[in-house]
């Protein structure tokens, strides 16, 4: 039986708005800041010329931090096809 390589999580992730659309704000483990919108699924690295446009509330949820690794390392179907044994 292969034994499934744990995701690292991102150390906290938080709502916000980027430009007037909600979504939200998490550091990838390479240390990029991120925002997902959650409208259309989209992430989007935050640049020092974002920040005047940018909203941070308050904390998420662990469910959500999971959700938001997964996604910033290609999805659920690219992870469960692409881990090591």
């Amino acid at each position: 039986m292969a034994t499934v390589q744990a995701s690292t999580p991102t150390r906290k992730a938080f709502y916000a708005h980027l430009y007037d659309e909600p979504g939200l704000l998490f550091q990838h483990a390479d240390g990029r800041i991120m925002f997902l919108n959650e409208h259309n699924d989209r992430i989007t690295t935050i640049l020092p010329d974002m920040v005047n446009f940018l909203t941070v509330l308050g904390e998420t949820a662990t469910t959500n931090e999971q959700r938001l690794t997964d996604l910033a390392n290609g999805g659920a179907a690219f992870i469960a096809t692409h881990r090591g044994a």
